[in-house]
């Protein structure tokens, strides 16, 4: 019986962490969104190039946006989440 319970334990603590970890990569994924929106380029390019090893901060400035910019993106898209909930 006590088996059967810490399975459950553990299957339940299991769901938590993926339900947090589910909502942590959509909320990276918004910003990762409002810095590409801000750099003018698709946000797959640029999480395939944060991937290889570069900054968003220089994939922004190669586009002409400084890095004020790409920190306003991430503000302001988290914003929107707080707005959201």
């Amino acid at each position: 019986m006590l088996l059967i319970l810490l399975l459950v334990i553990a299957l339940v603590a299991a769901l938590i962490v993926g339900s947090i970890a589910r909502s942590w990569s959509s909320a990276a994924r918004e910003q990762l969104s409002a810095v590409a929106s801000a750099c003018g380029i698709d946000p797959d390019e640029l999480e395939a190039r944060v991937h290889e090893g570069e900054s968003m901060e220089s994939v922004a400035a190669e586009h002409g946006v400084d890095a004020k910019q790409v920190v306003q993106g991430i503000l302001s898209s988290l914003k929107g989440e707080e707005g959201g909930h």
